[in-house]
């Protein structure tokens, strides 16, 4: 049968087969996903990948000691290979810096010794005197110590004092006699200004300074009239001479109630100083006399005719 008159007397069911058909086809492309719908799910299973990827590479950092300020470390290129990642991926990690705090450690203390000590001899006494370190961190004066040496032997402590002390007075001294002295200051570490943090100790928790000294002679002399020898009359060489004697309980020299006449050679009256000398000289268009004593650490005073010594008050003068 001819296909023209097929149709024309089955067009109901020639339609219906188009129809169908058109319509079977249509199903098909439609169940078939475009060609960029496949691509985007090969991308992002892609990209799924590389994040995993570097998940699992990321390096774990070493444990950094507390006293390390800084810590750097590059994570370029990574310690792990990476797997074949395509082209358009660059897989280079950026740079990873790390700053590690500095965990407070001990805080140092810094301690220095006393300054400045003086050290002044008079009869009866040497007075001290010094003054309080400035260079001290984080540590406190605790206490003094006066520490003393007569004549080059052992040091023997004579007093502790406050912290405060900056003088003393030492009245256990013997006349003519030499004296080192010390000023130990003793610290202990001072919390209050460190913020709670520890403070290291000092390494010598006392620090000393040290000073010498001889005290003077508690006798003094003087000279009243200085006589020559004279051959001719057979008179030996001589001197009036009056000693003065130190009181400690007034704090002055005793006034002398002899005037003793020494001659040349002789041991002086009261001392153990020896007259090694008389002359007189003019001076001034007046004749002047002098001496010279002797004494038995091998010193020698020079005294001249109603000279006073400085320790000596001067007379009063009236009108």
């Amino acid at each position: 049968m001819d296909a023209r008159r097929f149709v024309f007397l089955h067009f109901e069911k020639a339609a219906a087969g188009i129809f169908l058909a058109w319509l079977f086809l249509g199903a098909g492309q439609l169940a078939a996903p475009p060609a960029g719908v496949g691509e985007s799910a090969r991308l992002s299973e892609q990209v799924s990948q590389i994040d995993a990827h570097m998940s699992v590479a990321r390096v774990e950092l070493p444990p950094v000691a507390d006293y390390a300020r800084e810590f750097r470390r590059q994570l370029d290129p990574p310690e792990r290979a990476a797997p074949a990642f395509p082209d358009w991926c660059c897989h280079r990690r950026p740079n990873l810096v790390v700053e590690v705090p500095r965990k407070p450690g001990p805080i140092p203390s810094a301690h220095e010794p006393p300054t400045g000590l003086k050290v002044i001899a008079s009869h009866g006494k040497v007075a001290l005197s010094w003054e309080h370190a400035t260079g001290n961190e984080h540590v406190r004066v605790s206490r003094y110590e006066v520490w003393r040496a007569s004549g080059g032997g052992a040091f023997e402590k004579l007093a502790e004092l406050s912290p405060e002390a900056k003088a003393y007075e030492d009245r256990s001294v013997t006349p003519r006699s030499k004296y080192s002295y010390r000023i130990v200051d003793h610290v202990e570490v001072s919390p209050d200004d460190a913020g709670g943090r520890e403070i290291t100790p000092p390494d010598r928790p006392e620090l000393e300074i040290e000073a010498s000294c001889e005290t003077p002679r508690d006798v003094l002399l003087t000279l009243v009239e200085a006589t020559s020898a004279d051959p001719v009359l057979g008179v030996a060489a001589k001197a009036q001479l009056q000693v003065w004697t130190w009181d400690a309980v007034k704090g002055v020299f005793g006034a002398p109630k002899n005037v003793w006449s020494v001659t040349l050679g002789d041991k002086i009256q009261g001392t153990d100083a020896v007259l090694a000398s008389v002359s007189r000289t003019k001076m001034a268009g007046r004749e002047v006399g002098t001496v010279s004593v002797r004494w038995p650490d091998g010193t020698i005073d020079e005294l001249g005719e109603n000279v006073l010594p400085h320790e000596l008050p001067r007379p009063r003068t009236g009108r």
